[in-house]
């Protein structure tokens, strides 16, 4: 197998300088939007926003349907709170006021916990059509699954996806070459591969405990053994993305799976 486009990943990052350039000033080191959570759960908002906070973000802000206005602790002050559905999820009715939080920030994370109603997927969809670096894991991909050509097709795009949502993505897409549980792991870098090259949008999943990163049809791949990976590399990830060049995307993710998996 010609394997050039894969780089593996181990103990010092593949990309030094992107790890050691980071902004050393918070007010230099980019603002970062989580926008998640449902009546009955908000997990992943809570996770993605400390590990925001440990990957050097200069400012977060957490927004959440009104139905967790009761739930949430004070001690969580960057929470805000927008308009919800009578099942408990982001309402249309707070999608102008999500926006000026959106206008706000550099960078976008939705990490999940957003439910399954269709309202708050006709919310999200709404975001692809911004400018901003977008980053969707756990049950925000699932949302916009009927959208995955729209979702994959969006540049500055990361999808921190399982392996059975690429699978149920490509299918939506009619791609013909299977993506599998199946696969070993050199089959699944190959898949990413070719899977990469016809999509915008950066790809990073976990299969046999590793983590690989595809885009532009280039891979690379890092050992984990932590099995509640999605939120907390989501939120490294997409730090990292924010404060470096839209050029460096590739080098920002790889680099910052590398450093959250220190971390």
């Amino acid at each position: 197998m010609d394997n050039t486009y894969w780089q593996k990943q181990e103990n010092e990052p593949l990309f030094p300088d992107v790890f050691w350039s980071r902004p050393e000033h918070a007010s230099r080191r980019g603002k970062l939007l989580i926008i998640g959570g449902n009546r009955h759960e908000f997990s992943a908002v809570a996770q993605s926003y400390t590990a925001a906070l440990s990957a050097g973000v200069g400012e977060c802000r957490a927004v959440m349907p009104s139905a967790l206005k009761k739930t949430i602790p004070d001690t969580f002050y960057d929470a805000h709170f927008v308009p919800s559905t009578a099942s408990g999820g982001i309402s249309k009715g707070g999608l102008n006021e999500l926006k000026g939080y959106v206008a706000w920030s550099d960078a976008v994370l939705l990490p999940g916990d957003l439910g399954k109603n269709s309202e708050t997927a006709s919310v999200v969809l709404e975001l692809l059509k911004t400018n901003h670096a977008l980053c969707l894991t756990k049950d925000a991909i699932d949302l916009l699954q009927n959208e995955a050509a729209a979702l994959l097709g969006r540049e500055n795009t990361l999808l921190v996806a399982s392996v059975a949502q690429l699978q149920r993505l490509a299918r939506a897409t009619g791609e013909q070459t299977p993506i599998t549980l199946s696969s070993g792991l050199v089959q699944m870098v190959e898949r990413l591969h070719a899977f990469s090259l016809k999509w915008p949008s950066h790809i990073v999943t976990n299969h046999l405990n590793t983590i690989l990163c595809a885009s532009g049809g280039r891979v690379t791949s890092t050992k984990t053994s932590d099995i509640h990976w999605r939120a907390r590399t989501a939120a490294w990830t997409i730090v990292f993305v924010l404060q470096h060049a839209r050029s460096q995307g590739f080098e920002s993710i790889a680099t910052g799976l590398w450093a959250s998996l220190k971390d």
